[in-house]
């Protein structure tokens, strides 16, 4: 069953938060893409036996790893949590 009737309407709040989640997100996606992660840190992705899966890594970020089924993924995975670490470094000093 759909979550709203079909003669349902979207309040003015609920499309406020809506072009606010979608700012935010294009905000995040520009940041990633301006920063160019890949020129700056070293990734590379290996299959690990022991948990079946491709685990991401990045070379100054020892202690981070992204395990995923496919080794786009776990690199996708990788830049993504190393880039989200820097903002999250960034932010707090």
């Amino acid at each position: 069953m759909p979550k709203y009737p079909d003669d349902y309407y979207l309040t003015q709040q609920e499309i406020e938060d809506l072009r606010t989640e979608a700012k935010h997100a294009a905000k995040y996606m520009k940041a990633f893409f301006d920063f160019k992660i890949e020129a700056r840190y070293s990734f590379s992705v290996n299959w690990s036996v022991e948990d079946g899966e491709f685990v991401g890594l990045c070379a100054e970020f020892p202690s981070l790893s992204w395990l995923d089924s496919t080794s786009d993924k776990a690199r996708s995975g990788i830049e993504r949590l190393v880039f989200e670490t820097l903002q999250e470094m960034n932010f707090t000093g």
